[in-house]
């Protein structure tokens, strides 16, 4: 195997992207390496592809992406999705039962095409608006949107544990649940996580699965690293992402990315 055989997919939030919300110098030239020696390099995040473009032109990744925590596959060329896992219908009920549960959460809905329309306001929403990329506006008529595929929920963090535990122990039949930072609990189609379309992506570029690697930091890494070649989780890693990694690598802070590229290179007649 040759580093020409390797598809390296990375989480962006806490993996590449650090604190201070600049991917450092060393970090860039390391994926630059990676792939002018013939590696494939892309991402895999919670993010929707509007909300990584930038980061995305910075690294030079024109390729396919896993966008909104693995309910779409997007492809920054023909700025289309190739792949998009929405909501049946019944996730409009989920909504309602939330709501009446939790009547100052802030709702957001999200298509695979960037349309973010917020169903519930609070003052959470409102900061996120004001830092995002996409253009947040109204549902009309304050409806539940159709063409969703993924819904945020955005709560203080004095109510992050409850509105979480509460979810959590429902056991919809339709939806699943992921904490994704901050203090945001995110919802998609059952069975959805970057995990679930990640040996399509892996497909989509033509590589075999047992040469990828995939490396993150939070729950909603979990399921990608578990699948890959080579998981990898950042030291700076929930303590259950590191169990399920083969290789940890130095923190987001201190260069991760370009940690686990040296060795990939140093290594690959090893692996």
């Amino acid at each position: 195997m040759t580093i020409k055989d390797l598809i390296l997919v990375s989480d962006l939030d806490g993996t590449i992207i650090p604190n201070s919300g600049k991917i450092s110098q060393k970090n860039l030239d390391a994926i630059k390496k990676f792939r002018e020696l013939g590696g494939t390099f892309t991402i895999a995040t919670g993010r929707s592809p509007i909300q990584a473009k930038a980061f995305l032109d910075e690294m030079g990744i024109d390729g396919p992406m896993i966008a909104n925590n693995g309910a779409a596959i997007y492809d920054p060329k023909t700025d289309e999705n190739l792949w998009v896992k929405n909501f049946d219908e019944s996730y409009k009920d989920v909504i309602l039962d939330v709501k009446k549960q939790f009547p100052h959460i802030g709702i957001v809905s999200i298509s695979g095409k960037d349309k973010y329309e917020v169903i519930s306001n609070n003052s959470i929403v409102e900061k996120y608006s004001k830092i995002s990329e996409a253009i947040y506006q109204r549902a009309v008529n304050d409806e539940i949107p159709d063409n969703c595929c993924k819904v945020l929920f955005a709560v203080t963090e004095s109510e992050l544990s409850e509105v979480s535990t509460y979810l959590f122990s429902k056991n919809y039949d339709n939806v699943d649940f992921v904490l994704s930072g901050g203090n945001c609990l995110e919802m998609m189609s059952k069975g959805i996580s970057k995990g679930y379309p990640f040996e399509r992506l892996i497909q989509i570029y033509g590589k075999k699965l047992e040469n990828s690697v995939a490396i993150g930091d939070y729950n909603n890494d979990v399921e990608m690293i578990e699948k890959a070649g080579i998981g990898v989780a950042v030291e700076n890693a929930l303590d259950n992402v590191k169990a399920v990694a083969n290789l940890i690598v130095k923190s987001c802070e201190d260069d991760g990315i370009a940690d686990l590229i040296e060795y990939l290179i140093n290594n690959i007649d090893e692996i």
